[in-house]
């Protein structure tokens, strides 16, 4: 899976952005996550313990900052409608917002301070990006098609291809949004 945290047309980009992708497993939901500007760390890694149906409150019963760095607690609250979410982290020091779409087993959530950030989320099925975009309660939806051209594009023919193992009602079935 591929999560792009991004602000609308029109809307001033807000510092501290990230993306945080989650596998869920019923009422857990085991994620890494990264801010902008973290080049060349470790995801920080989060689990989220709460309702299967993926609404109310979830307590954070892992935290840990990207590199390792120190850990954290908290909860976090869920508004879900259909695969759009709003998730607001409650951190001992800090408050984030963030929009989330849920695509098969797998949740991508875009973060920031103050505001909720759109979000796109991605998966590759062997040829092609498939995903969708949302900017918000108040705003649009969308679904597209990124397909790979130019110099490059090879590369990604290497990424994992559809297993026996996927499951085929999963549109996240590749290693790599399944196994992380």
């Amino acid at each position: 899976m591929l999560a792009v945290a991004y602000w609308p047309e029109g809307e001033t980009p807000e510092r501290g952005t990230g993306t945080v992708i989650y596998q869920i497993d019923g009422g857990t939901l085991n994620g890494l996550w990264l801010p902008e500007g973290a080049h060349n760390e470790r995801p920080g890694r989060e689990t989220l313990s709460g309702s299967p149906n993926l609404t109310g409150r979830f307590q954070i019963t892992l935290g840990v900052n990207p590199g390792g760095r120190s850990n954290y607690t908290g909860y976090a609250d869920l508004e879900r409608s259909g695969d759009h979410f709003r998730v607001v982290w409650h951190a001992p020091r800090q408050v984030f917002y963030g929009n989330g779409i849920k695509i098969g087993n797998v949740l991508a959530v875009a973060y920031a301070y103050t505001r909720y950030p759109a979000i796109a989320a991605y998966c590759w099925n062997g040829k092609q990006l498939e995903g969708s975009w949302w900017t918000g309660p108040d705003g649009r939806s969308g679904k597209e098609i990124l397909t790979p051209t130019g110099s490059g594009s090879e590369e990604l023919s290497t990424l994992p291809q559809l297993n026996s193992q996927s499951n085929p009602r999963d549109p996240c079935n590749t290693p790599v949004a399944a196994n992380f």
